[in-house]
């Protein structure tokens, strides 16, 4: 999280690409790990 952190204030100046690798890592990496915990419980 302390690297995300650093990221965020950067997405500010850098809404463009600092934004959109932020977004993507955030929901990718949160998908990724939904998506197994899920079907192992189904």
């Amino acid at each position: 999280m302390k690297l995300e952190l650093p990221p965020v204030t950067s997405a500010f100046g850098d809404s463009s690409g600092a934004h959109a690798s932020i977004g993507e890592q955030n929901p990718g990496s949160a998908k990724l790990r939904e998506r197994p915990r899920t079907d192992v419980k189904s």
